[in-house]
């Protein structure tokens, strides 16, 4: 075992819960840390942003601990990317260009436009965020109850509500 892997292994055996409980305990004491930022450390020093990060991909392989890098390399080569910048880019294209919502987006659009309405202006009228405001307008997100009846009440629109409607 090379000096790297030994290192890892402390590691890992440090951040095992349960049965190295007091083991993990002794060494929190000696650093003076307190159990959420030492697990944190314990991650980044894995090369993961936060130990909630490290958590999600172990649980998503199944294979024991490798680097946050490593991983998204792996996604990178099974989606045919050369690097994991592109794969990254890939990604965020992929998401902003799937609104959900378009039906709600036009109509939130459409009366805006003919009230002369900026999307600060509705969320000042509303009291609403303004991003939460800009994700309904591009169709992202479709608003609460409370919230869909204040744009309504400030775009002045008409509505009915179906109480027989089905969610799904």
């Amino acid at each position: 075992m090379s000096d790297r892997d030994k290192k890892q292994q402390k590691v890992r055996d440090s951040i095992e819960i349960g049965s190295r409980g007091h083991y993990q305990a002794k060494l929190r004491e000696k650093q003076g840390l307190k159990y959420p930022e030492y697990l944190n450390n314990v991650a980044r020093r894995l090369g993961f942003k936060s130990y909630y990060a490290y958590v999600c991909h172990w649980r998503k392989t199944k294979k024991g601990v490798f680097t946050q890098r490593e991983y998204l390399e792996q996604l990178a080569e099974k989606k045919g990317v050369r690097t994991v910048t592109q794969y990254i880019w890939k990604l965020k294209r992929a998401r902003a260009q799937r609104p959900r919502y378009k039906h709600l987006a036009e109509t939130l659009r459409t009366r805006m436009g003919e009230l002369g309405i900026t999307r600060a202006e509705l969320a000042r009228r509303t009291e609403i965020p303004r991003g939460y405001i800009g994700n309904y307008v591009r169709g992202y997100f479709y608003p609460r109850q409370k919230n869909l009846k204040k744009i309504i009440d400030a775009l002045r629109l008409d509505y009915t509500i179906d109480l027989n409607r089905k969610r799904g």
